[in-house]
């Protein structure tokens, strides 16, 4: 073992030159004792997918451009006219509201809005104003007239959408349509959620399009809560919401967390009570959308997840039949969560709602659906609202909201590609995708398939976060021209023609040339006193076929520190000007410097640098491979350059069998002041099926003292070198070098000072 060590430090070698005298000197220190090793992250990063790293961090703003504009004059035709189709309506629900003394509605108000996509800020202010207003008069004259206040009305308001929702009396409503702002006013309907071998069907390889996989990209999903525990899923939720409703005179109770009528904390999105059938439904629709595992995966392997509760339980025998109690969706909280959506894109880079619900049966667009403004307004904004198009079998209608013109909707097709005999199909429904006998998780840790175009729609909000992947600038109406040029066209027995999605066909078309880019950063890890600059290397590669443009290193937002860069040579000479932008050619690496300076003190942090160039997306972070780990205290602290190695010299750790054991070798410059330091190791939170211990060595290789954690001094300018022992425990380890990693760590008062890693597999 020891020989094995010192032919590790003779036979790796790489130079590094850091930006300040000290790290030099240090460095030629390191080589001097012959274990100057490379950073065990250069072979996982030459392992990694070439395209895997065309992620967004921040959703592109959506290309001006004409939308389509709808007038909407004139109120609706009274109750008391001639029974038109919504003098019917009023009259139906003038009706129930005298039986069960309370109905819930949606108040459409005579205002119409502007997308805020081509509005200045001054302008998406003002439009909200306008509308706030208007609806506050109408409420202010309900209050007036009713006798009771908003709380008593279950008033449900919204910023984005010309409406509010209600709980209304039979003279609410008569009020209501007299009052002058008002459109309309229709039923908050309630609707139903419709109930390993489809990714491949639609062009997928090992969970790939053409090496997309949806990184960088968030799936809405608004539905039944998402079980964000489920192995397929852990890990990918980064927002949630619930939306659910109290109604008496429906038997209607909220399933949000403390049966509040709406949340936003952690743990608001998750799946409601597995005792209510249904309740799997969220969990299932996202793993077709985005779920991973070992052995399979849902269609963007990579994306991520925002979960949206949005139904409520009803005790109502005459709602549920024999199936009572049951779960139902009113539109005024879909609606609700999709303004959430719309909000939440600043934050996240949403690609695609997924909304595998709806009601009725349309004939033609339903563009009167109240949830038509907010989905216009998504759209505008680049995000596409994806609905399933219905499980009734109908050969001339869909569901809403899929119905709404500026809605995707999905059909459902077999693994043979014949359209589902259940499927809604109309002539303007947009796409099919596979929906029978679909595999995915359900609540719990478990797996089980269903069928229904609630299954089939995921697959094309997978799809759309696939193509973002490749192509972040594409708007909605790209992506769903390329989904229907590229798709195969199947016909049903209407004779109507429909493109099932084929993915990598689309994939193809819309990438073109581009450019792409994958980032490495070492060290690892600094610690610096405030106000000092840590300085490291980074390299950046465009693996696209195009000259990446303008590309540059930033800070993410909310750290309380400066970064300045320059670009270097090959050699780590620098060039350039400092903090300027450079083009990098197709195939080529560029090399920069980088310093941090932070202003205060900082716990350690796991910084995801931003890489970006002017014409590709940023480069996904890969905790290891291109982040870096910054504290910073009021003194100087111990600061530890550690670099790795592993027997095979590029930086992988291969167990010779599951429950063999594998190791690399680390030495550890300290460039800070003296002090006591602990050193550990871990795999970085994976779980991953292996036992980890720590042994220091002599330079030669030889073993001083072993254990979980080890804790010693160490003196200014001074190496320490360790062996990381890594022992299986029957389990294979996928090969997968961005994510499956080993990390030794160096602490001093509690902060990270000092950190290597190197990639690990089992077979």
């Amino acid at each position: 073992m020891n020989s094995t060590i010192s032919l590790i430090a003779r036979k790796i070698t790489m130079n590094i030159r850091p930006k300040v005298q000290k790290e030099r000197n240090v460095v030629r220190r390191a080589k001097n004792a012959s274990i100057s090793v490379t950073l065990a992250f250069v072979a996982g990063f030459a392992a990694m997918s070439t395209s895997s790293a065309n992620s967004a961090i921040d959703a592109p703003n959506a290309p001006n451009r004409s939308v389509e504009l709808e007038t909407k004059t004139g109120q609706s035709t009274d109750y008391r006219g001639a029974p038109s189709e919504k003098g019917v309506a009023h009259r139906e629900l003038l009706d129930q509201a005298q039986s069960l003394g309370r109905v819930p509605v949606i108040v459409k108000l005579k205002t119409w809005l502007q997308p805020e996509s081509i509005l200045d800020h001054d302008g998406i202010s003002q439009q909200r104003e306008v509308l706030s207003t208007m609806q506050q008069r109408v409420l202010d004259d309900l209050s007036a007239t009713s006798g009771r206040d908003q709380a008593a009305m279950g008033i449900k308001r919204f910023a984005l959408t010309p409406a509010f929702a209600m709980q209304a009396s039979e003279s609410d409503i008569l009020d209501l349509l007299a009052h002058p702002d008002v459109l309309d006013v229709v039923e908050d309907s309630i609707m139903l959620p419709f109930l390993m071998d489809s990714v491949p069907l639609i062009g997928g390889l090992d969970g790939s399009f053409r090496g997309y996989t949806g990184q960088g990209q968030v799936v809405a999903v608004l539905d039944t809560g998402v079980d964000k525990n489920h192995p397929f899923l852990r890990g990918k939720v980064v927002a949630e919401a619930c939306y659910s409703s109290n109604v008496p005179a429906l038997g209607a109770t909220s399933l949000c967390p403390g049966s509040v009528s709406e949340s936003t904390a952690s743990g608001s999105g998750i799946n409601c009570p597995v005792t209510l059938a249904g309740c799997d439904h969220g969990t299932h629709v996202a793993g077709i959308a985005a779920g991973q595992s070992d052995s399979f995966s849902g269609v963007a392997r990579d994306a991520d997840i925002i979960a949206a509760q949005i139904f409520s339980r009803f005790n109502s025998v005459s709602i549920c039949g024999s199936t009572a109690p049951c779960i139902r969706t009113f539109t005024s909280d879909s609606l609700r969560a999709l303004e959430r959506i719309y909000l939440l894109r600043t934050n996240h880079s949403i690609a695609v709602i997924n909304m595998s619900l709806g009601g009725g049966a349309f004939t033609g667009p339903c563009n009167d659906d109240a949830r038509r403004p907010i989905i216009d307004q998504l759209r505008t904004a680049g995000i596409a609202t994806v609905a399933a198009s219905g499980n009734e079998g109908y050969i001339n209608a869909i569901s809403a909201p899929a119905c709404v013109s500026s809605a995707i909707s999905v059909g459902s097709t077999s693994k043979a590609d014949q359209i589902s005999i259940f499927s809604n199909s109309a002539y303007f429904l947009d796409l099919l995708a596979p929906g029978e006998s679909i595999y995915s998780a359900v609540t719990g840790t478990g797996y089980a398939s269903k069928s229904g175009t609630s299954m089939a729609t995921p697959h094309v909000a997978g799809a759309w976060a696939v193509i973002k992947s490749a192509q972040p600038a594409a708007d909605p109406d790209t992506i769903l021209s390329t989904l229907k040029s590229t798709g195969m066209s199947l016909t049903d027995v209407n004779d109507i023609t429909t493109p099932r999605v084929q993915v990598d066909r689309a994939v193809d078309e819309i990438a073109g040339t581009q450019a792409a880019i994958n980032t490495a950063v070492l060290p690892y890890a600094r610690a610096v006193a405030i106000a000092e600059t840590a300085t490291a290397f980074a390299s950046v590669i465009n693996s696209g076929d195009a000259t990446a443009l303008d590309c540059l290193i930033a800070l993410p937002t909310g750290i309380p520190a400066t970064l300045s860069y320059q670009t270097t040579t090959a050699a780590n000479a620098l060039t350039g000007s400092p903090n300027t932008p450079v083009d990098i050619a197709a195939g080529a690496t560029q090399g920069f410097v980088f310093g941090i300076t932070p202003s205060q003190a900082m716990a350690a942090t796991e910084i995801p640098l931003v890489f970006d160039c002017a014409n590709t997306a940023p480069a996904a972070s890969y905790p290891g491979l291109n982040t870096f780990i910054l504290s910073a205290a009021a003194t100087a602290p111990p600061d530890l350059l550690a670099i790795g190695a592993t027997p095979s010299g590029d930086g992988v750790v291969r167990l010779p069998s599951r429950d063999g054991t594998g190791f690399f070798a680390t030495a550890a410059v300290n460039i800070g002041s003296a002090g006591s330091i602990t050193v550990s190791a871990d795999d970085g939170g994976r779980g991953l099926p292996l036992s980890l211990r720590v042994c220091e060595t002599t330079p030669a290789g030889e073993w001083i003292v072993c254990g979980n954690n080890l804790t010693r001094s160490v003196g200014a300018a001074q190496t320490a070198y360790y062996s990381v022992f890594a022992t299986g425990t029957g389990q294979p380890i996928a090969f997968d070098p961005a994510n499956n990693r080993l990390f030794l760590r160096f602490a001093a008062n509690g902060r990270t000072v000092g950190a290597t890693n190197v990639a690990v597999t089992a077979p």
